[in-house]
């Protein structure tokens, strides 16, 4: 037996699959932040050299990517959320 949703319910889930999904998002950004902080006061502990522009480079292009993956794949949850089993 199949139980269905009043409609109260259904926008009550949606509401709450967009909640999580702007929480995921934001936290995801948010350790982004977090790997460049620490990441730059690690970078800082070594003398000023060519070699710490690539450093720099490398911890931005890792927050990055940690970033919009976790972007992606929240989104990616939340799209697969959504289905339901036939």
């Amino acid at each position: 037996m199949v139980k269905h949703r009043s409609p109260a319910e259904a926008d009550a889930a949606r509401g709450t699959r967009w909640l999580a999904l702007l929480v995921r998002v934001l936290i995801c950004w948010l350790v982004g932040a977090g790997i460049v902080r620490f990441g730059l006061n690690w970078a800082d502990t070594f003398p000023y050299s060519p070699a710490s522009e690539l450093r720099y480079l490398a911890i931005a292009v890792l927050a990055l990517t940690v970033a919009v993956t976790g972007t992606v794949l929240s989104i990616r949850r939340f799209r697969l959320s959504g289905r339901r089993p036939d």
